[in-house]
């Protein structure tokens, strides 16, 4: 979705310098599709990292949903060692 948005945004500029000025339209859109890609990455979730402790040690390693998965199958803990 981000690589959508900058390509849009790259026309829509590009078009703008040709044209020599923004419409109100251009800025409504790209307005739009920013606020479409912000909601879309903030629902989707996969790739933002949190903080987790593992086990007793105080370090803090950040970990996607995904890799916290995976680290869990492997090592076989529960989310209580954590």
């Amino acid at each position: 979705m981000r690589r959508c948005f900058l390509l849009v945004a790259v026309i829509l500029l590009t078009s703008a310098v040709v044209q020599g000025s923004f419409s109100l339209s251009d800025v409504v859109l790209i307005t739009l599709l920013a606020y479409l890609c912000g909601i879309f990455d903030s629902t989707s979730g996969e790739c933002v990292k949190e903080p987790y402790i593992i086990g007793d040690s105080s370090e803090i390693v950040y970990l996607t949903k995904r890799e916290l998965k995976e680290r869990l199958k492997k090592k076989r803990t529960s989310l209580h060692d954590l």
